[in-house]
């Protein structure tokens, strides 16, 4: 064979070789430039990630907790008849009631509360609360009780505590100089604040517009009330180191007679102070 003729051969493979080439590279070119990405990326012939899908059953899905309705609690309206009046004392100036609710006596005097019911004022046979701009009467229970004798309605009548009604009975003592009161013999005079008032006279002292205290006017004589070791013309000026400024100091005590355990109350005698200690048993 011709040596000229091989070399034609092998430009001629080249020169088309290299047409080749510049065309692919011209259309890459074209491709980038001008074809959009999803057109590129068809052309580039790129593998694509194989799709993966996911499936989550309902047991693997902690499904919402569905509360339960919170049904609230009927709140039952407190009504005045919810109360028993057993005791009233009223003067002038002031009143002192004592009721019975649920079984506790509780004792008032003039502006108290219970329940949202003040306590304005008070006559022999009633007392008068006021609430939420309305006007209430509670009558005494032992009223109420005789004027439906007739009708032959049983009004409720008033718990007693056969312990309290005995200790009721016994007397105020001494022992190391503190008088001791049978607890019976305090909570009697919570139910019957006449008896109380029967018992001992108290009438305010004010000194220059201020409260001095309370002045005992009188003890009964052969009253339980007459060994508590007051005498007549002691001024009571405080209970447990605070002073009186109102008729609550005294009835305090009264007011907690379920509760209380003792207490020292502070008299001027013959303008001198004394304190006098008394244990509740």
């Amino acid at each position: 064979m011709n040596p000229d003729s091989n070399t034609k051969n092998l430009s001629l493979f080249i020169w088309l070789l290299a047409a080749a080439v510049a065309v692919k590279l011209a259309w890459v070119a074209i491709a980038y430039l001008y074809l959009p990405e999803q057109g590129r990326s068809i052309e580039s012939g790129r593998a694509k990630s194989a799709l993966h899908y996911r499936y989550r059953f309902a047991s693997d899905v902690a499904l919402p907790k569905v509360k339960s309705p919170v049904k609230k609690p009927i709140q039952r309206r407190v009504s005045i008849k919810d109360m028993q009046l057993v005791g009233i004392y009223s003067s002038a100036n002031s009143c002192i009631v004592t009721l019975l609710k649920k079984g506790k006596s509780h004792i008032l005097s003039n502006g108290d509360e219970i329940d949202g019911f003040v306590l304005k004022r008070a006559s022999a046979k009633e007392a008068y609360f006021e609430k939420s701009g309305k006007t209430y009467t509670l009558r005494l229970l032992e009223e109420k009780r005789k004027s439906n004798a007739s009708t032959g309605i049983i009004e409720p009548v008033r718990p007693s505590d056969p312990q309290s009604t005995q200790e009721a009975d016994k007397e105020i003592s001494s022992r190391d100089g503190v008088k001791l009161i049978p607890r019976g013999l305090l909570k009697s005079y919570v139910f019957d604040m006449q008896k109380a008032m029967r018992d001992i006279g108290l009438r305010p002292v004010r000194r220059a517009g201020q409260m001095l205290g309370y002045k005992v006017r009188f003890i009964r004589r052969g009253s339980p009330l007459n060994k508590l070791g007051l005498r007549r013309g002691d001024i009571i000026k405080a209970i447990n180191g605070e002073d009186i400024v109102d008729f609550s100091g005294p009835m305090g005590i009264l007011k907690t007679a379920d509760t209380i355990e003792g207490a020292t109350i502070t008299v001027i005698r013959k303008n001198e102070e004394k304190e006098l200690e008394y244990e509740v048993k």
